[in-house]
């Protein structure tokens, strides 16, 4: 009879106590150390391109997520946006509120809408799904500004998320100024209106009327989320 290994009896004893296989979930995800208890926070989290946005700008709003009750931020500028995530993973809780702000470049390439955040490195909407999706925090929010960012709202168009774009599928996505860096009109308005005291939703209808004003990028929402992120 052929030994088994350290790793095959682990697993068999996994599967007859009834949990999923290791192959399936991985080591890590098993033996993964808990994290230390804390009061809930909420966090914003703002990942974007210096390309098209400036510190000046992610200021302003780290500011308005302030007298929204955002206590805790991360902030990653041309970033390697694996281990920026990673670096929020070892952070949150389950009990912790997520409000996730993008702005950079987008495109739809290879049956992937992807999202750019550093000189032509990018992101899929299934991989930042995916990554997502790993976060134990149960109330996550997403505003992408970024062209053709309809794509991923229609990846994260399930509980518990929130996400906002500010384009459709089709569509590019204008700022405020003809050559970037800047601020894209859309998140200018969304962010004023939040800043007045409007919840997120209405804060994205009006968003989404002013810019219409201006350009055919037609902003896209999908809210399956039971928490308001804004005005609450």
């Amino acid at each position: 009879m052929k030994k088994l290994g350290k790793k095959s009896l682990l697993g068999l004893l996994m599967i007859s106590l009834g949990l999923a296989s290791l192959s399936s979930i991985g080591y890590a995800a098993i033996f993964r150390p808990p994290k230390p208890q804390r009061d809930p926070e909420k966090i914003g989290v703002l990942i974007w391109s210096s390309e098209v946005g400036t510190q000046t700008i992610i200021d302003k709003y780290i500011r308005i997520l302030e007298r929204e009750g955002y206590t805790k931020f991360f902030e990653f500028e041309d970033c390697h946006i694996q281990s920026a995530l990673a670096s929020v993973d070892a952070y949150e809780n389950s009990c912790d509120t997520i409000f996730f702000y993008l702005y950079g470049h987008g495109e739809y390439k290879n049956f992937q809408y992807i999202f750019y955040y550093d000189n032509g490195y990018g992101i899929s909407s299934s991989y930042l799904k995916e990554k997502l999706d790993q976060l134990e925090a149960t109330r996550k929010g997403l505003l992408i500004e970024a062209c053709y960012s309809g794509g991923f709202v229609d990846e994260f168009s399930e509980e518990p998320y929130i996400v906002m774009s500010s384009a459709d599928k089709e569509h590019k996505a204008q700022g405020t100024t003809q050559d970037p860096p800047g601020e894209g009109r859309f998140s200018l308005a969304f962010w004023i209106y939040v800043n007045v005291g409007k919840k997120d939703t209405t804060a994205f209808n009006l968003a989404k009327e002013y810019t219409s004003l201006y350009s055919n990028q037609n902003p896209q929402i999908s809210d399956m989320s039971d928490y308001t992120f804004f005005a609450s």
